[in-house]
C-alpha cells in the first residue's frame, strides 16, 4: 500500500493509461497524475466516466495530460468543449484490439475491491468489460475501494502499486 502521491510517482513521460470507465475511475489517483507538472506526454484513455477529474477540466494539465475517451459519459460531454477530450469510437468487441494496437496501452489504473483470501482484487460489475487490459500493461496502479463488487481481478503479486483504501458514504 502506498500514497495516492507515491502511485502518481510511478508513472512516467510517455505513459499510456488505460483508465477504466463509470464505476472504475479512481479520480484521486487520476488527479495526482494530472496535478504532477514534471510529465508530460501522458495519454489517458477512458470510457463512460461521471465524475469530474482534471484530466477534463483542468486547463492547466491539458498540454501535459491527453485524455481520449472511447464511448463519452456525462463528465466527458459536459467537458468536451474544454477541448481535452478526444471522443474515439471503438466497438467494444474491438476493444482490446484497439488497446493493444492503436493506443499501446502499458499502464492500467482502476479503482478495484480489497485484496481476498486468495490474493485477488477485483474490478467490479463495470471492470469485466476492460480487465484484459490488465494482460498489455507492465504497469498496474489500483486504488482500493472495499466497496467495490467482487467481479473479475488480478492477484495482487501482479501489481506495482496499490493506493491507501477510499471509503464511499
Amino acid at each position: 500500500m502506498m500514497s495516492t502521491e507515491e502511485a502518481a510517482a510511478l508513472i512516467e513521460p510517455g505513459d499510456v493509461i488505460f483508465v477504466g470507465c463509470a464505476g472504475n475511475l479512481a479520480v484521486p489517483l487520476v488527479d495526482a497524475i494530472c496535478a504532477r507538472e514534471d510529465l508530460a506526454g501522458i495519454r489517458m484513455i477512458g470510457s463512460t466516466n461521471g465524475d469530474d477529474f482534471l484530466a477534463v477540466t483542468d486547463k492547466s494539465c491539458f498540454g501535459r495530460v491527453q485524455y481520449g475517451s472511447i464511448f463519452l459519459g456525462s463528465s466527458e460531454r459536459r467537458n468536451y468543449s474544454g477541448g481535452n477530450v478526444q471522443p474515439n469510437s471503438i466497438h467494444y468487441h474491438n476493444f482490446y484490439r484497439a488497446m493493444r494496437d492503436v493506443y499501446k496501452v502499458n499502464t492500467l489504473i482502476m479503482e478495484c475491491s480489497a485484496p481476498g483470501e486468495d490474493g485477488y482484487l477485483y474490478y467490479g460489475s463495470r471492470g469485466v468489460c476492460w480487465a484484459k487490459v490488465d494482460e498489455l500493461a507492465s504497469k498496474i496502479i489500483l486504488q482500493v475501494n472495499p466497496q467495490q463488487q467482487k467481479v473479475s481481478g488480478v492477484h495482487i503479486v501482479q501489481i506495482i502499486g496499490c493506493i491507501l483504501p477510499i471509503i464511499c458514504v
